[in-house]
């Protein structure tokens, strides 16, 4: 049985990747701070900015691939500290890189679609980036140190899914189901575009990546929404009152980051590899819908 380590597994995607693999692979993940656990699923607490720790780990663990999770992904919060956004973003991923090349194992890296400018659409692998903000320019720097070793894989894409902390901020399918629940008026951006993943799908496309695929992939459904569009399948898909939902536009907003607009990416590079993608908006918020239970 191989063996994968998942960093970050207490985090919102690797909770889902370690119930994903679970009893698939032998599966160890790590946490910071909150421990989480699943059947036939080891835990190690490990700060990725201690490469001495790291580098124990995996002499321990001697992982055939390693997909790292970990990323500080608040916009305004990397805007406002600089260093805690290049510490988490970038250093974390240099070393992993640095350490599964010495132990010769693959380092799958979630990234964002936010290393572009949102100046135009569909973007594919090959398009060149733009980052407007510490956030996605950290990113980008983290995807560099991960892609020198070429045998790494890096994932962009803008995911979702239910929130295994409650104090942590949630996605925004489930933000704006926790408003409507509550009987509360969201407004929503119907000039913000997105090819989103629900995080279940995503992990079932890392286990099809994991031998075949190396650089750059996008991942996302095919078609892109807005988010206007997303509050109103949501409502639909939970029958939940849509009146609730009202169309905005982000020149009303005030973010201390700036936000590109439109971030769709084009995904025919990862249907091609791994074959027919079939999945879209309202699979996939089925699929957040019938998993609802398993992360409350």
């Amino acid at each position: 049985m191989k063996r994968i380590l998942i960093t970050g597994s207490s985090g919102r995607v690797g909770h889902y990747l370690l119930h994903h693999f679970s009893g698939r692979y032998d599966v160890t993940g790590t946490y910071l701070n909150n421990n989480r656990s699943f059947k036939n699923c080891a835990t190690r607490k490990l700060d990725l900015l201690e490469k001495d720790l790291i580098y124990r780990l995996f002499r321990d663990v001697k992982p055939d691939f390693v997909i790292n999770t970990v990323g500080l992904s608040d916009v305004d919060k990397c805007e406002e500290n600089h260093e805690l956004a290049y510490n988490v973003n970038v250093l974390t991923a240099r070393h992993l890189c640095e350490i599964g090349s010495d132990f010769k194992s693959k380092i799958v890296h979630i990234s964002t679609d936010s290393v572009f400018d949102g100046e135009r659409s569909n973007y594919n692998e090959e398009n060149p980036t733009s980052p407007v903000n510490e956030y996605s320019r950290t990113k980008l720097e983290g995807e560099a140190g991960i892609l020198k070793n070429n045998k790494n894989l890096v994932i962009r894409c803008s995911v979702y899914g239910w929130t295994p902390s409650r104090n942590s901020k949630k996605t925004l399918p489930e933000s704006i189901y926790l408003n409507l629940k509550e009987g509360k008026e969201i407004n929503l951006f119907a000039d913000h575009v997105l090819t989103p993943v629900y995080a279940g799908t995503l992990s079932s496309y890392i286990e099809k990546m994991l031998d075949s695929c190396s650089g750059i992939f996008n991942v996302g459904i095919a078609e892109p929404v807005n988010k206007y569009e997303i509050g109103l399948m949501v409502a639909d898909i939970f029958r939940m009152d849509k009146h609730l939902i009202k169309k905005a536009s982000s020149s009303e907003a005030r973010f201390l980051a700036k936000r590109p607009k439109n971030l769709s990416l084009d995904v025919s590079k990862l249907k091609n590899t791994i074959g027919a993608l079939n999945v879209d908006l309202k699979s996939d918020i089925l699929n957040m819908q019938k998993d609802m239970f398993l992360w409350s």
